[in-house]
């Protein structure tokens, strides 16, 4: 019997390396063709007018969402940054568009991102660089209109 397993383990070495570079020529050949998750390229990009972005001023978010991609339900997000995904601060549908805009203005002065979010749902696959959102200047007037022609007692 000792001679059995003296024989076995002869023919077993030999066979562990031929399977290690089978298992290396194996990867090497097919590794290429797996994919492991979703490899699309959708990109959001936040630009404006005015540099910084002051409270109640517009400011654009362009998206590209890849080809052959259901689009139905997508949209961007307005986030606090490190907010959930599930903590919009603003939102818009991109309307089934592949590339497109959708203008924002902010209340509240702070640092956000812009997020694409797939299907109606909280899967992010693209976020903007940050940007800050200043405190306007105050720089507008209150305007009152008096009409030209006169009113009676009355009337409005």
């Amino acid at each position: 019997m000792k001679n059995y397993y003296k024989k076995l383990n002869s023919k077993i070495s030999k066979f562990i390396p031929l399977a290690v570079v089978m298992l290396f020529a194996f990867t090497a050949l097919f590794a290429s063709s797996i994919t492991f998750g979703q490899t699309t390229n959708y990109s959001a990009t936040v630009s404006s007018a005015t540099v910084p972005i002051k409270t109640g001023t517009l400011f654009s978010v362009s998206w590209t969402a890849p080809t052959g991609e259901n689009l139905t339900q997508d949209w961007i997000g307005i986030y606090t940054l490190g907010a959930s995904n599930t903590a919009p601060v603003k939102w818009a549908y991109t309307n089934s568009q592949m590339s497109g805009s959708v203008d924002f203005s902010l209340d509240n002065p702070g640092t956000y991102e812009a997020r694409y979010l797939k299907n109606n749902g909280y899967n992010s696959v693209a976020t903007s660089s940050q940007f800050t959102v200043e405190a306007g200047t105050g720089t507008g007037s209150y305007v009152l209109t008096v009409p030209t022609a006169p009113v009676k007692t009355g009337e409005s």
